[in-house]
């Protein structure tokens, strides 16, 4: 986002799409943003209270949320991209845990958590109409992949690669959604996205909206995410002290 633009500029951006209008000012007028009970009605002011960042986060994710039709059952992709927010949004906090010389892409892990699983959606669309209808959804982590692998020739990292490629997202992009589900990745960003994708099912394996998570995040401390990041080899060597 342009350093110069404010809550009015990004109201002016999303105030045609009402889907996005209205989870933003419910999340700004949740008890998560809005302890004290005043109600907000204007867009530019909820996104003032949510901050800039996270209402372009928001927006962002809503938008691809809309943005793809799948013929499946809603509740399957309200669930998808909720986990794929909330796996976003501990990937950036993760993030912000580690030292600034982690050999990561700070300005990516965001996104990378929000399209981590970006295979699943290419594999329904081109290989398997069904695909969220099946017990694959049952599994996750390496088991999954496991599974796909048997019921396709190829695994959901493998696809969402692919697609990251044709956009020309960066190596590092492409490495840590490739190799989210392998525990011998020499990518840093990898081991940062499976470790959140791990503390979601954990913590959250329920979520079924963007809204539920941002309601969620605020229980959400760094010493927690401190913790939880030493148990790793890979990644306890860059957590800040």
């Amino acid at each position: 986002m342009h350093e110069r633009a404010d809550a009015q500029t990004l109201a002016k951006l999303i105030q045609t799409d009402v889907a996005i209008s209205a989870t933003m000012l419910k999340i700004a007028n949740s008890s998560a943003y809005n302890p004290y009970q005043k109600p907000l009605s204007s867009l530019s002011k909820a996104i003032a209270r949510l901050g800039l960042a996270t209402s372009a986060q928001i927006a962002m994710s809503m938008s691809l949320y809309h943005g793809i039709r799948l013929p499946i059952a809603l509740q399957h992709m309200r669930y998808f991209w909720a986990h794929s927010f909330a796996v976003s949004q501990i990937c950036a906090l993760m993030g912000s845990c580690l030292r600034e010389d982690a050999p990561c892409h700070r300005h990516d892990l965001f996104m990378m958590g929000l399209l981590h699983d970006v295979g699943c959606l290419l594999m329904a669309i081109h290989l398997d109409p069904r695909y969220f209808e099946r017990d694959v959804l049952e599994k996750h982590g390496a088991a999954l992949c496991v599974l796909e692998r048997r019921m396709y020739g190829l695994d959901h990292a493998e696809v969402g690669a692919m697609l990251l490629k044709d956009w020309h997202c960066s190596d590092d992009f492409i490495q840590a959604v490739v190799h989210h589900h392998d525990d011998d990745s020499d990518s840093l960003s990898a081991h940062l996205c499976s470790h959140a994708d791990q503390w979601v099912h954990e913590y959250w394996p329920n979520v079924q909206s963007i809204e539920g998570v941002q309601e969620l995040l605020v229980s959400v401390f760094t010493d927690g995410m401190r913790e939880w990041l030493g148990q790793s080899e890979i990644l306890s060597p860059w957590v800040k002290v």
